[in-house]
C-alpha cells in the first residue's frame, strides 16, 4: 500500500450519512420483504410473532460461491422493520452458504391481519458478528423451541436443552429434524417445561407406520392415574390427558395422517373446561372435562410411550420437527398463522429485487473528507442503470452506484479507489476487476458532467482517481462509479481526502572534506537525508529528489551521496513529495577544501 493507513474504516462507519433513515449503515445490499396479510388468520394483530423466512436465491451465496454474503456462517444477515434501520431479532436455524439457502426465524413485533407488514433482510458486511441475541426470538411466552437442526438445543433463553436417546438426524420438514424407528428411541425434556396452567405443545410429524405416540409424560409410579400423550391409532388421532383431580380430558378425532407431514398442536386449559386438538391449523376437536392442576409427571418423551394402560399406542415410527412448548394457550388464530407460514413460507411473503443505498444520484452517499487515504468498502453488484446519460468512458454500461463530497476550506481534493481483484469474474472475489469514474457538478436532479475516468489510481492500474484543486470551498460534486462494461461488478475501495500536511524532514549539518588527490573536486559520500516521514505517505513511498548550487551545480533523485564535488561551497537541497503533491525542503553545505600545496619544477 503506497499511503499510511492511520485508519481503516468500513462502511459502517457511516459513509451512507444522510440515509441514515433509509438504510442500516455498514451493509452494502438488501431486500424486501413483504408479509401477506391474507395469511394471518382471524381480525386481530399477532404480538411478537415468529415468521419463518425460507430463501433460497444467489445473492445469499457468499463471495465465493460467486454471492454477496461477507461470512460462511451468516453473520452479516440482519432483519429491520419497514422503517429501514430498527433491528428485529432473529434466529439463524440453517444457512447454506454455497447453495444460498437461508432459513431463519423473525419476530415480527406486530403482524398485522389488515395490511401487509413489511420487513428488510440486509446482508453484505464484512466486520459484521452474529446477531448478538437471537433467544429474544422467541420472549413471547415460548418455555422451549427445538428445531432439531444437528442438535438438541432450546432456542429459548430458558435453557431446557433436550437429551436424545437414539433418535437420527434426517432431513426434516423445516431443515432437519429427528428420524424414530419405532423401537423405543426418544428425545426427553424435563416436564417443567409445561406450566401449572394453561399450555401448547406443537410440532411436525410424519409416520413411517401409521400408528404411534407422539409425547408422553405419564407417571407411573401413580397407577393409571397421572397420563399426558397425544399419538394416533387406526386412524384416531387423540390428546389424552389426567390432573391432579382425577379426571381425565380426551380430546380425540378421527384423522387419517397417511405418510406425509403435518401439523399437530394440543391445548391444555387448568382450571378451565375446553381443550383442544388441532391438526394443520384446523381445530379437530374439545374436551369439556375441568382439570385443577398440573400432573404429577414424568418428563416429556418424544417418540416414545411408557407403556401404561391408557396409552395403548405404540413407540412412534417416523419422523418428528420443530417441537414448541407455550406457557400459554395460544390463540387458533396464532395457530392457523404458524401453519400457513411453515406450510407454504413461499406464499406467507414476496421477496423484492436486490437493493444496493446509492443506486441513483439523488440518494448519493456522502463521502466523508479525511485527513489521508482512508479506504471505505462500497459495490456495484445490484446497481442498475441509474438513468443518466452514458458519460463517455470505460465502457458504461449501467450499473452505476454514486456518491457525493463536499469541497473543504483548503480547495483541494483527492478521490482514489482501489480494488483486491486480480481475476475476472467468476474469479474475482466478489471484487470490481475494472473502474470507470465519472465527476458531476449541480443538483443531483440536474448535472453537469466536468470529467470521465479510468485507469489512473495510484494503487491499482484498473481503477480511477480524481485530484481536484483551487476549488470554491462548500461547492458540491457527483461521483458516479460503475464497473467497466458492467460485467465483473463487486466491491471496490473508495476514500476522499485531503492531506494538506507537508512530510517532516531533517538535513545534515554542513559538511566539509579535502579535495582528491591531484583533483579539484572530491567524490562526497553520506549525504542522505537524516529522516524523512509523513502523515499519511509511507517513508518508502516519499519522493525525494535534490539540487545542487555553487561550486557545484546539479540536480537528482533519491539521495546525492557518491556525487563529484568542486572545490568550493556547494549548497545541497533536499525536497521531499508526499503522495498527494505537498513538498518540504532542507538544505546544507558541502566545502570541498583544496589543502594540496603547488608544485615547483624547473625553479
Amino acid at each position: 500500500m503506497r499511503y499510511r493507513l492511520l485508519l481503516f474504516v468500513f462502511l459502517l462507519s457511516g459513509i451512507y450519512t444522510g440515509l441514515e433513515a433509509q438504510w442500516l449503515n455498514g451493509w452494502t445490499h438488501r431486500k424486501l420483504i413483504t408479509l401477506d396479510n391474507t395469511q394471518v388468520s382471524g381480525g386481530v394483530d399477532l404480538i411478537d410473532f415468529p415468521v419463518l423466512i425460507d430463501i433460497t436465491e444467489n445473492s445469499l451465496r457468499t463471495i465465493p460461491s460467486l454471492g454477496i454474503v461477507e461470512s460462511s456462517g451468516g453473520d452479516d444477515f440482519r432483519f429491520t422493520s419497514s422503517d429501514m434501520t430498527t433491528l428485529l431479532d432473529f434466529e439463524i436455524e440453517k444457512y447454506d452458504e454455497v447453495n444460498g439457502q437461508l432459513i431463519a426465524w423473525v419476530k415480527i413485533p406486530l403482524l398485522d391481519f389488515n395490511d401487509d407488514t413489511k420487513i428488510y433482510l440486509y446482508f453484505g458486511n464484512s466486520i459484521a458478528a452474529a446477531y448478538p441475541n437471537p433467544e429474544n426470538t422467541w420472549s413471547n411466552n415460548y418455555t422451549g423451541v427445538w428445531h432439531l437442526h444437528d442438535d438438541f438445543i432450546d432456542a429459548t433463553v430458558n435453557n431446557n436443552d433436550a437429551i436424545n436417546n437414539g433418535s437420527s438426524d434426517q432431513s426434516g420438514f423445516i431443515a432437519d429434524g429427528q428420524d424414530f424407528d419405532g423401537t423405543g428411541q426418544y428425545l426427553e425434556i424435563d416436564q417443567s417445561v409445561i406450566n401449572d396452567g394453561n399450555f401448547t405443545i406443537s410440532l411436525w410429524y410424519k409416520y413411517d407406520f401409521y400408528s404411534g405416540t407422539l409425547f408422553d409424560a405419564t407417571n407411573l409410579l401413580e397407577g393409571n392415574g397421572k397420563y399426558f400423550y397425544s399419538g394416533f391409532n387406526s386412524g384416531v388421532a387423540r390428546w389424552y390427558f389426567e390432573s391432579d383431580n382425577d379426571n381425565d380430558a380426551q380430546v380425540s378425532s378421527a384423522f387419517n395422517s397417511g405418510t406425509t407431514w403435518h401439523y399437530l398442536t394440543v391445548i391444555g386449559r387448568y382450571n378451565n373446561n375446553f381443550h383442544e386438538l388441532f391438526i394443520d391449523g384446523n381445530s379437530l376437536s374439545t374436551s369439556s372435562t375441568i382439570l385443577d392442576g398440573k400432573a404429577n409427571l414424568y418428563n416429556l418423551r418424544f417418540g416414545y410411550t411408557y407403556g401404561h394402560a391408557m396409552n395403548p399406542f405404540a413407540h412412534f415410527d417416523g419422523l418428528e420437527d420443530e417441537i414448541r412448548v407455550s406457557n400459554i394457550d395460544r390463540s387458533s388464530d396464532w395457530i392457523q398463522t404458524e401453519y400457513n407460514n411453515q406450510n407454504a413460507p413461499s406464499s406467507f411473503y414476496s421477496v423484492g429485487a436486490l437493493e444496493v443505498p446509492n443506486d441513483i444520484p439523488c440518494i448519493a452517499a456522502d463521502l466523508p473528507i479525511t485527513e489521508c487515504y482512508t479506504p471505505l468498502i462500497s459495490s456495484t453488484i445490484g446497481a442498475t442503470n441509474s438513468g443518466i446519460a452514458n458519460p463517455g468512458c470505460a465502457n458504461y454500461s449501467g450499473g452505476d452506484v454514486w456518491f457525493k463530497v463536499t469541497i473543504p476550506a483548503s480547495g483541494k481534493l483527492i478521490i482514489e479507489t482501489d480494488t483486491e481483484a486480480n481475476l475476472q469474474y467468476p474469479n474475482n472475489n466478489g471484487w470490481m476487476y475494472h473502474m470507470g469514474m465519472a465527476l458531476y457538478s449541480g443538483a443531483c436532479g440536474s448535472l453537469s458532467l466536468i470529467s470521465c475516468i479510468e485507469d489512473n489510481s495510484y494503487l491499482h492500474s484498473r481503477m480511477a482517481r480524481i485530484e481536484l484543486s483551487g476549488e470554491t470551498p462548500g461547492t458540491i460534486y457527483h461521483i458516479r462509479v460503475w464497473e467497466n462494461s458492467n460485467n465483473d461488478n463487486g466491491k471496490f475501495n473508495i476514500s476522499a481526502f485531503n492531506d494538506d500536511v507537508n512530510p517532516v524532514i531533517t538535513c545534515l549539518a554542513n559538511q566539509s572534506q579535502s579535495n582528491n588527490f591531484g583533483d579539484c573536486s572530491a567524490v562526497v559520500n553520506g549525504l542522505s537525508l537524516v529522516s524523512k516521514t509523513d502523515n499519511c505517505t509511507s517513508d518508502a513511498d516519499l519522493i525525494v529528489s535534490y539540487t545542487l548550487l555553487g561550486a557545484t551545480t546539479g540536480n537528482g533523485n533519491n539521495d546525492a551521496s557518491g556525487s563529484v564535488f568542486n572545490v568550493g561551497t556547494t549548497t545541497v537541497t533536499y525536497f521531499v513529495e508526499d503522495l498527494t503533491g505537498n513538498i518540504s525542503q532542507c538544505s546544507f553545505d558541502v566545502t570541498v577544501n583544496d589543502n594540496e600545496l603547488p608544485v615547483l619544477s624547473d625553479c
